[in-house]
């Protein structure tokens, strides 16, 4: 496995995540792969994420500490993580040249992240790779049943991580027409960092623009002109949208779901919850629970 990313390199940095999804699925050997088992008891603080698809990281420099509820371990230089869908988690980034990458789900794509930090932070997301699926379902069944067979410790875990990765660098290759094409590079890798960063309570738009190497101003601008809202507005509906389907599972307060969607206030996120949906969360859960 590599040591680094080229972060300062866009097009170095797409490359090399290609090599290491295909350095790992036909290795010899695997990475040592951690995967922390969903406990429904484990409660979400401040800070905590939790995601309604699995998600698998790599680490090539630099530790990354998981929070899982109680359980804790390191992901260091060389090791993988399966991050099973509904897990709560957060990280803590050190090293002085950290560097790592996920790959994370929507049920239509997926994107390549490249990952850095600051000692002693959470690691923050850059967008590397973004390929539009026709198998969504079957890719993250795949990873999920990986993760669970790692669990069990069964033979077939092996088998069906390389048939993930098989999967993900077989879409790379020949990646299918993007639906948001028509927008401009910028605007889409925009569009994907605000996807990636949704549970993020310290987002900015300045952070964003800094990722990506432009002007906030100018971002801002061109982002509304081309997708008729406001970057700050899309970020809210995609937040607002994942509020929505975590409340339908039952399982997690609204102070929860707050946090997990990227709000500190619990109250400011019911008031905007109710704005955008017309109905507060807890009158949202039991409607929905009563159909």
């Amino acid at each position: 496995m590599i040591q680094s990313l080229s972060h300062d390199d866009p097009a170095a940095m797409e490359r090399e995540a290609r090599s290491v999804v295909e350095a790992t699925a036909h290795g010899s050997e695997l990475p040592h792969c951690h995967v922390p088992v969903k406990d429904y008891r484990a409660r979400l603080t401040r800070g905590t994420q939790v995601h309604e698809l699995p998600e698998i990281f790599f680490q090539f420099s630099g530790t990354n500490e998981f929070h899982c509820g109680q359980q804790r371990f390191t992901l260091k230089p060389g090791e993988i993580c399966i991050m099973p869908a509904g897990v709560p988690h957060s990280e803590i980034g050190d090293g002085d040249n950290f560097s790592a990458m996920v790959i994370v789900h929507d049920p239509n794509r997926f994107l390549i992240l490249a990952m850095k930090c600051e000692p002693g932070r959470a690691p923050w997301a850059v967008p590397t790779t973004t390929c539009e699926i026709s198998n969504g379902q079957q890719l993250t069944d795949l990873l999920s049943e990986a993760a669970a067979s790692k669990l069990r410790n069964s033979p077939a875990a092996p088998h069906l991580l390389r048939g993930y990765l098989g999967m993900v660098l077989e879409s790379i290759d020949r990646p299918i027409p993007a639906s948001d094409r028509h927008y401009s590079p910028l605007v889409a890798q925009c569009m994907d960092l605000l996807f990636a960063e949704a549970s993020s309570t310290d987002l900015t738009l300045n952070q964003v623009a800094q990722r990506l190497n432009c002007n906030a101003d100018s971002l801002s601008a061109r982002f509304s002109r081309e997708v008729g809202k406001t970057a700050i507005e899309y970020l809210t509906e995609r937040r607002i949208a994942k509020a929505s389907r975590l409340l339908l599972n039952g399982y997690l307060q609204v102070a929860e779901v707050a946090w997990a969607c990227g709000y500190r206030d619990p109250n400011y996120f019911s008031r905007l919850f109710k704005k955008q949906m017309g109905s507060t969360p807890i009158d949202f859960k039991k409607q929905h629970r009563n159909r």
